[in-house]
This record gives C-alpha cells, structure tokens and sequence, in this order.
C-alpha cells in the first residue's frame, strides 16, 4: 500500500521514461499495489491482449519490483544432456582453447539463435581466446549502444584494445574506480551509464570524469550506452554455451538426438 505521498513520488519517477515496443522482455511481470494498476499503462500485444506494459523496464526497474519467467529451449536441451551424460565443466575447461573454437562453430545454431541472438559480428571482430572473452562477447550482444557505431568502431580503427572497450556495467565501474572517483560516485555514474541515462546528468558526469582523467574515448563510449549487460549474466550464458561446445564435441550422436528433439518441434 503507497503511504504519505509515496503515489506521488511513484508518478514523479514515471514521468519521461522510454516508451518502448512491449517485446523486449516478454517474461517480464511487475508488482504494484492493489488498486494501483492504473500506474502501469498497458497496451494491446500482437496476440490482441492488453497486457504490455509500453515502457522501457529499465527506467522503471528500481521503482517496481519486477520478476522474470522465461520458457528456455535451450536451458531444457543442456539439462537433458546433463541427465544423460553426467558431466560439469571445470575451472581448467572453461579456457580450453579447443573448446573455445567449438563455440565458434556453433554459430547459426538454434542454440545460439534462442539464447544468445546474432552474435556473428561480434564473434569474428572480437576473436574470443578464453572464457572472458566469451562473457564479453556475449555482453556486447545483449548490450544495446555498446557494440555498433561504440565498441566495434574502436576496436577497427586500433584507438584501444579489445579487452578495453565497454562490455558490462562492472567495465565502467571498474574504470571509474582505476581512475580514483569515490566508490559513492562511481556507482551513480554506473546507473547512469547502464540504463542509458548518462547524458541527463552529463555536465555533472563529465566534470567528474575529466577532473580524475577519465581517458576522452571512455567519456565518448559512455555516451553512446542504452543498456549495459551485467558480467555475472553474461558469465551464466558464457558456461552454458561452453558446456554446450562440450558435448558437441565430445558426445555428438546424442547431441545431434537430443537436439533434433528439442529443437524441430
């Protein structure tokens, strides 16, 4: 129940958010008040239903609490393999370099099509070595403003090197640390930064950055951000899709089975 002016405060932080398509994270569910649902406008989805919340979630993330449910083909098709074949990575497979070429191999596969998305570009500019590698690889395709016309743009024309350029939200706060900006100030400027909201405060933002030598290009970059992915999603996505390079490699005849079964449906 919203008390002493909270309904207010609520509306106030409403006000200029991103309208958005209503199909960027179909999962999504918020919570509100009883009697309150009026402060969530709703809009018809493709299938006719009035039940899409016209907005871009990330502006409104930390003012309702929100709950994800998502249908995965691919999470159920590892779980299968797992069952079937009883093998976890270890810390010495994750950097595997045989095991990192597979993952390139999986490119066009449903499984990266579902779970990862075109990550072509990115794969061959990026050239991933080790497990990291694949996390930012994976963060710079859920990311939106960080790859095309950012970091791709960097990353050709030689101005820095790969491991370098914004990937997660953790890269900026970490930059901004290295450049001894107050942990308080980091932070602010790191939500900022993620949800794409830097340059509503960017006079403030860039006097702090240039008094602590923040590099131009990392201002730059900042920019350019609509959404940053976070490193320890990204690592999640990065395991799976190493485990399932695995069994690729190591357990094909069942991979092909269980994919088959899995994904002609």
């Amino acid at each position: 129940v919203l008390v002493n002016g909270e309904r207010q405060q609520v509306i106030d932080d409403l006000r200029n958010v991103v309208v958005a398509n209503g199909r960027r994270l179909p999962g999504t569910f918020f919570i509100v008040p009883k009697g309150k649902e009026n402060l969530l406008p709703r809009v018809k989805d493709l299938t006719g239903k009035e039940r899409v919340f016209p907005f871009s979630w990330y502006d409104v993330d930390n003012i309702f609490n929100t709950y994800f449910i998502f249908d995965s083909k691919v999470k159920s098709f590892v779980s299968r393999l797992e069952d079937e074949i009883g093998v976890s990575l270890n810390s010495e497979m994750l950097d595997d370099e045989e095991l990192i070429k597979e993952c390139k191999s999986l490119n066009g596969s449903a499984v990266i099509n579902e779970e990862i998305g075109a990550w072509e570009d990115v794969l061959n500019c990026y050239n991933p070595e080790s497990f990291i590698d694949i996390v930012r690889v994976i963060s710079l395709v859920h990311g939106t403003g960080v790859w095309e016309g950012n970091g791709r743009k960097l990353l050709i024309d030689g101005n820095i090197s790969r491991n370098e350029i914004i990937t997660t939200r953790e890269d900026v706060y970490e930059m901004l640390l290295k450049c001894e900006i107050s942990k308080e100030k980091a932070y602010a400027i790191t939500e900022y930064v993620r949800k794409g909201r830097f340059e509503r405060n960017f006079q403030e933002f860039e006097n702090i950055m240039r008094e602590h030598d923040v590099p131009e290009w990392f201002v730059e970059s900042c920019k350019k951000v609509r959404y940053l992915f976070s490193r320890a999603h990204a690592a999640e996505y990065a395991y799976m899709i190493l485990e399932i390079a695995y069994f690729h490699k190591h357990h094909k005849d069942l991979y092909e089975k269980i994919y088959k079964e899995t994904f002609s449906k």
